[in-house]
């Protein structure tokens, strides 16, 4: 042990003014654990579990592609440049059928929404068993009651939540907000389907879109579905107004007598 004495101690004073340095007993403090950080795939990881069917890793993709920081946004077009040898393998499906044939019902089973009373389906090579929260980080299902489709109780309600669900989401220019109530069928299907062009990654599954669309209205819709077939191919669409337009598809299937047909082209 060590003693000493600092420079302005008064001159003659004793050892009250001294400080002393005792040696530290050993393996008194321990180091601190280092934390462990977020599982971060790397690019060659994503790429791998996309080709071979990983959906969590499919998942994270999307919300890498998604992302508006610049550190991700070097790391997805990175990842886009190496799986474009493998793109090409798309599918654009078209459903038809009379009225009641289960075309909705069809589609709500694909989404995971309503389980099967026989059979089984899988997603992915994954057995869907109901109702999973992981699979809309990938689908967009809108279904063919547009009230089913809006959030809140008006069209500014309606964007905020999804610009909660989506950071980037920019925001939405509005003269005034009129209430759903407020509004025609075919207004209420424009405000529900104004998210669209936000999510032209992932695979769109609608259900009778053109529904009580007018003729300006639809055909806008139309030239989204024809740039997302190009650019961003995945959909899985039920409607009775793409009859003159199956060329946007490589499948066309028809719902008859409880059985889907494929259309011959």
């Amino acid at each position: 042990m060590n003693k000493n004495k600092p420079e302005w101690a008064p001159v003659g004073s004793g050892e009250e003014f001294a400080t002393e340095v005792v040696s530290g007993v050993k393996g008194a403090i321990k180091s601190a654990q280092t934390k462990k950080r977020p599982y971060s795939p790397t690019v060659s990881a994503l790429k791998e579990g996309i080709i071979n069917g990983d959906l969590p890793l499919l998942a994270r993709a999307i919300t890498l592609v998604e992302s508006a920081s610049k550190q991700h946004l070097e790391q997805s077009q990175k990842l886009i440049k190496e799986l474009l040898p493998y793109t090409g393998k798309s599918i654009r499906i078209a459903i038809s059928g009379p009225p009641g044939a289960g075309k909705s019902s069809f589609l709500k089973l694909l989404a995971g929404l309503i389980k099967p009373l026989k059979g089984k389906i899988y997603l992915g090579g994954k057995l869907m068993q109901g109702l999973d929260t992981k699979n809309f980080e990938y689908i967009y299902y809108q279904s063919q009651i547009t009230k089913e489709n809006l959030l809140g109780i008006s069209v500014a309600q309606n964007w905020l939540f999804w610009q909660l669900a989506i950071k980037q989401l920019p925001d939405l220019s509005l003269k005034d907000d009129p209430l759903f109530t407020e509004l025609s069928a075919g207004q209420q299907k424009m405000v529900s389907q104004q998210i669209l062009p936000q999510l032209l990654s992932k695979f769109w599954i609608l259900d009778e879109p053109f529904a009580s669309l007018d003729k300006d209205a639809g055909t806008k819709l139309l030239q989204l579905l024809q740039y997302k077939s190009k650019k961003h191919p995945g959909m899985l669409i039920v409607s009775h107004s793409l009859e003159e337009h199956n060329d946007m598809f490589d499948r066309v299937l028809t719902i008859r007598n409880h059985f889907l047909q494929e259309e011959t082209r």
